[in-house]
């Protein structure tokens, strides 16, 4: 709708002067500000010069576009000879914009891209940002609606990165500016709502006004013709307020529009007309012209056809002297229908003749123009890809460069890493071993005491279990003394005695006494802790020497006991006390097995048999399961109630220690047999 109201009452503000409009957005977006004075060109390149020159190039690219191209190309060159990539990326963008006012539009895309490109190179998010706005108002002259979005995106993107209050807000604008050229009003509605409270935010109260114009425009477009008025007589009375006499011009000529839709012809002629007093206050001829052909066509509406004439006749002119070929046209056409409704049929065939041939012209320039914009495009596309493509090469081998780079770095760092590891490990591994053959010294000397201690504490417990058999034997000899020892008194009281039967009686006692000697000298070695050391002797010797204590044993627990010792010599290199203790633990253990049977019966076997000294305790007790046979001599595994398990552990122990074996087998018919082989030997 609002398309179609351009085209009838103002044909030159949305076609013919868009490109100044934006140009002139673009300016007030880069801050523009009147030139401070010509350069001097026989001065050195500095950084301060350099900056003069951008500042000065800024400050005439609106008025003076060709002088400020001269001052930007210099601050390029400054820039580059004084190694100053930042002050040449801002010279590219200045250098392009200058192009732009000149309407050069190839040269200021590939000045513009530049600079773009050399900003994200340089990590420069605000110098990307106003370039790539650049790029986006280039897009929107060439009618590049979806290429212009998306730079305008980007540029939002970058200026909220930046938190740039005033950069968002223009970019929302532009957004606008571009949805609107494209006719989809929704969107644009959209983003001016987006600028309008970031305006209200930083008070700048001029863009305020000029954002309630531009959504009041959008719901006009969109049949919304109350919420348009409102946003226009907001825009109307901020701009009263602050004396903005151009902006008051604007909202009257939309306020004029507005009415004019709404049938309400008087606000409408009477909007126009102030908006008309305050362009020939400023002196804005252009604005004039279409005013005068708004109010021309109201009057015509009106059916007041010579006012309405008068009116079209004053835009035509002014048109004419302005050059503004599109509101010519359109001029000449209403002047036509107008003639003719007045009955001025041969000036309404003058003036649509006229019409024709504007037309006609405007057609054929549009034609040569969107030609050329067609040339120019491919021509950009073509360097935009090529520029792409290098930049992709370039991206590429610095990509590869860096990524050797890091490899070679990580390769370095393993390579150290895994050294001081080695060392590290090697070292570690040193102190480890150290620390284990510490550990194992130590270990060695706690088992090797504590097997002493426990050998020793079992033969003192055995020591306990024999303490009846012992008394036993100690009885005998004690009473033979004492009966001998009276024996000699009585003998000495008679007078007639003999000697033989006193020596008789002594040799009695002597032999009484060393047989109780001897018993205690064994019984003194066995409860002696500490390790024994091996000597050469024969088995025989230490079976008959403890045979005595195991036959009192045996009787005390009713049991049959027979020795059998082989008659040949049984020398083996072995400790005394260990054999006696071996001995001494399997007898017991058979004793107490054979002791729960009816016919209660143990042997012990001594002989030689392949190069070894076997020694066999049997019994005739309940004998044992195989998987007891096979746990029998585990630590801490008995089948007696009161056993703790230690006695057959501790029989292998020493058995192994003197290089011999030890084994268990079922005795038939019944019972169990115990041996242990020791190898047979001459040395000591």
């Amino acid at each position: 709708m609002i398309r179609r109201l351009s085209l009838r009452f103002h044909p030159d503000l949305h076609r013919v002067t868009a490109r100044g409009l934006v140009a002139a957005a673009v300016l007030m977006a880069l801050g523009a500000i009147p030139c401070p004075g010509q350069p001097s060109t026989l001065e050195p390149p500095t950084e301060e010069r350099l900056e003069a020159l951008l500042e000065e190039a800024k400050a005439i690219e609106r008025n003076e576009p060709r002088k400020a191209l001269e001052l930007s190309e210099q601050a390029v060159a400054s820039a580059r000879a004084l190694g100053l990539p930042s002050h040449e990326m801002r010279a590219l963008n200045r250098q392009g914009i200058a192009h732009l006012f000149l309407a050069e539009y190839s040269e200021a895309f590939g000045l513009i891209n530049e600079s773009a490109r050399l900003a994200e190179l340089l990590g420069d998010t605000n110098g990307r940002a106003d370039a790539t706005n650049n790029l986006g108002v280039l897009y929107y002259l060439w009618g590049a609606w979806a290429k212009a979005l998306e730079h305008y995106q980007l540029a939002l993107e970058l200026k909220t990165a930046l938190q740039d209050l005033d950069g968002i807000a223009k970019a929302y604008n532009n957004l606008g500016g571009v949805s609107q050229a494209a006719s989809q009003w929704e969107q644009a509605l959209e983003y001016y709502r987006q600028s309008l409270p970031i305006y209200q935010q930083l008070g700048d109260a001029v863009q305020e006004s000029s954002s309630h114009n531009n959504i009041g425009l959008a719901h006009l477009s969109l049949g919304d013709f109350d919420t348009a008025g409102s946003h226009f007589r907001q825009g109307l009375e901020i701009a009263e307020r602050i004396g903005d006499r151009t902006g008051t011009a604007l909202a009257e000529t939309h306020l004029g529009l507005l009415y004019q839709e709404e049938e309400e012809y008087e606000k409408a002629r009477r909007a126009h007309e102030r908006s008309l007093q305050i362009r020939r206050e400023i002196g804005d001829r252009q604005g004039q012209a279409v005013c005068l052909h708004n109010l021309g066509a109201l009057a015509a509406d009106r059916g007041q056809l010579g006012e309405a004439i008068e009116l079209l006749e004053a835009a035509r002119d002014l048109a004419q002297d302005l050059d503004i070929g599109q509101l010519v046209r359109d001029t000449y056409l209403k002047l036509s229908e107008t003639r003719g409704r007045a009955g001025d049929l041969a000036g309404a065939l003058e003036d649509y003749k006229r019409y024709k041939e504007v037309e006609d012209r405007l057609l054929d320039q549009i034609s040569r123009q969107k030609l050329a914009e067609a040339r120019a495009v491919l021509e950009l596309d073509q360097k935009d890809r090529q520029i792409e493509q290098l930049q992709a090469r370039r991206d590429r081998q610095r990509l590869l460069r860096l990524v050797l780079g890091v490899v070679s770095l990580l390769l370095f760092a393993t390579v150290l890493s895994l050294l001081s590891r080695y060392r590290l490990k090697v070292r570690a591994n040193g102190e480890i071993q150290q620390k284990n053959r510490q550990l194992e010294k130590a270990q060695t000397e706690l088992e090797q005491a504590t097997r002493a201690e426990v050998a020793h504490l079992s033969r003192v417990a055995s020591l306990g279990e024999l303490t009846a058999s012992v008394a036993h034997e100690l009885n005998q000899p004690l009473a033979a003394i004492l009966t001998n020892a009276q024996v000699a008194e009585t003998l000495l009281d008679q007078q007639d005695v003999r000697d033989e039967e006193l020596q008789g009686a002594v040799q009695d006692i002597v032999l009484a006494s060393r047989r109780t000697w001897e018993l205690l000298r064994h019984l003194r070695r066995l409860a002696k802790p500490g390790e024994l050391e091996p000597e050469l002797l024969d088995l025989r010797t230490v079976l008959r020497d403890i045979e005595p204590l195991l036959a009192t044993e045996a009787r005390r627990h009713e049991v049959d006991f027979e020795v059998d010792l082989a008659p040949e010599d049984l020398s083996v290199a072995a400790d005394p006390v260990h054999m006696q203790q071996v001995v001494l633990n399997l007898t017991q253990n058979a004793i107490r097995a054979a002791a729960s049977q009816e016919k209660a019966w143990v042997g012990i076997e001594a002989k030689r048999e392949n190069g070894s000294v076997v020694v066999a305790v049997s019994d005739s007790g309940p004998g044992a399961d195989p998987e007891v046979l096979d746990r029998m001599f585990e630590p801490f595994f008995t089948t007696f109630e009161d056993g703790m398990g230690m006695g057959l552990a501790i029989c292998r122990r020493l058995v192994q220690a003197h290089g011999g074996q030890i084994r268990a087998r079922p005795r038939v018919p019944d019972g169990l047999t115990v041996s242990f082989s020791l190898p047979l030997s001459r040395e000591p």
